[in-house]
C-alpha cells in the first residue's frame, strides 16, 4: 500500500508538471483559434522582447511589448494606449476581417490593427525587433505585412524603427509621451519630423496647439546638427533618408550584445538610453534640451543665449536689446 501511494503521487506529479510544463511554453504568434489571455505572454523567438497585458499602475491594462532580457520592465510599445481596459478579463485576438483585435470582458473591441480591406488566414508575430506584426500565415516577407507596430509607434524609437514622412501612406510617423510615468495615453510632448524648409526634428509641446519647445538643426551627414554623437558613432550606426518615398530618420545597433532606444519622456526631455543585458542596467546617454538655452528662440531674434552667464540673453554685435529690463 505504501508503494502503491508513492507511484500514485509521483504520477499525479509527472501528470501536473506536464501540464503547466505545456501551459508555460512560450510562443511568438496568435492566431484566429490561439488568442493571448491576461495571464499569458508572447516572447520573440530569440528571447529579446515580451509582448502582454500590464497594469501600470493606475487600475487600467494595456497591451505592450517590453524586453524580455531585462528584469526590470522597460515598455517600447502599447497599442491601447489611449482605449484601456479595466479588468483583467481581456483577449488578444485575429477577428474575422483579419485584424488584431482586443476585446474587454465584455467581449467589445476596444483596440483594433484597423486594416481597411478584409484579409484572410492572417496570424499576429512578435519579432525579435520588437516589432509586433500582422501578416499571412505563409508569407513572412516584411514587404508584405499586413499591418505592424513599427510604424504606429507610442513614446520610443527602436533600431530598425523609422521617425519621419511616409510619402506613399502621407503620414509624418513621430513620437508621443506618455500622459505621467503611470499612464501610457498620449501625452502633451510629441518629437516630429518637420520638413519646412531643410528637414530637422522637433519637440512641441501640446497646449493652445503645438509650441515649440526645441529643434534638432538640419541633417549635417552624420547627424541632426544640435544632437551630439561621438559617444555613439562606435555602436551605433545613424541613417536619414531623404527620396522619393520617404524622409526619415532611424538608426542600428553595431554591436548586439548592447541595446539603445530614443524616448519622448512625459517630463519633456528627449532621451537616449544604453542597456547592458549582461549587467542588467539601462544609462542615460544624452538627454535634450540640455539647459535653458536649448529652449527654441529662447533670445528672440538678433539674440544670443549664453547658459553661464546671468542674464541669459544678450544681443548679436551690431543690435542692441528692445527692452533694457
Amino acid at each position: 500500500m505504501e508503494k502503491l501511494h508513492f507511484h500514485a503521487t509521483t504520477i499525479i506529479f509527472i501528470i501536473f508538471f506536464l501540464f503547466f510544463r505545456v501551459l508555460s511554453l512560450a510562443t511568438d504568434t496568435i492566431t484566429p483559434t490561439k488568442p493571448l489571455t491576461v495571464n499569458q505572454t508572447l516572447v520573440s523567438s530569440g528571447q529579446v522582447f515580451e509582448l502582454g497585458f500590464f497594469n501600470p499602475g493606475n487600475g487600467n491594462w494595456y497591451i505592450g511589448i517590453w524586453y524580455k532580457q531585462f528584469e526590470q520592465k522597460t515598455y517600447v510599445c502599447v497599442a491601447n494606449r489611449d482605449t484601456p481596459i479595466n479588468s483583467s478579463s481581456g483577449k488578444l485576438t485575429i477577428g474575422n476581417n483579419g485584424n488584431i483585435i482586443l476585446v474587454n470582458e465584455a467581449e467589445t473591441a476596444v483596440w483594433t490593427s484597423n486594416i481597411s480591406v478584409p484579409v484572410r488566414n492572417t496570424v499576429a508575430q512578435l519579432l525579435d525587433s520588437g516589432n509586433f506584426v500582422l501578416r499571412l500565415e505563409h508569407d513572412e516577407n516584411p514587404e508584405n505585412y499586413v499591418w505592424e507596430s513599427f510604424k504606429n509607434p507610442t513614446d520610443t524609437l527602436l533600431p530598425g524603427m523609422k521617425l519621419g514622412w511616409d510619402w506613399k501612406t502621407g503620414v509624418n510617423r513621430f513620437l508621443q509621451s506618455w500622459k505621467t510615468v503611470t499612464d501610457p495615453g498620449s501625452g502633451e510632448y510629441s518629437f516630429k519630423m518637420n520638413i519646412d524648409g531643410f528637414p530637422e526634428i522637433f519637440l512641441l509641446k501640446n497646449e493652445t496647439g503645438m509650441k515649440k519647445m526645441y529643434r534638432t538643426g538640419p541633417w549635417n551627414g552624420l547627424s541632426f546638427g544640435r544632437v551630439s554623437v561621438t559617444k555613439n558613432v562606435s555602436i551605433i550606426e545613424f541613417k536619414f533618408v531623404d527620396n522619393a518615398d520617404q524622409i526619415s530618420y532611424s538608426f542600428e545597433m553595431k554591436n548586439t550584445s548592447v541595446r539603445s532606444r530614443l524616448v519622448m519622456s512625459s517630463s519633456g526631455s528627449f532621451q537616449r538610453f544604453i542597456g547592458v543585458v549582461s549587467s542588467q542596467t539601462w544609462t542615460l546617454f544624452w538627454s535634450v534640451p540640455r539647459n535653458l538655452c536649448d529652449n527654441y528662440r529662447r533670445c528672440g531674434l538678433f539674440g544670443v543665449c549664453d547658459a553661464n552667464a546671468t542674464p541669459l540673453c544678450k544681443c548679436m554685435k551690431g543690435f542692441r536689446p528692445k527692452n533694457q529690463q
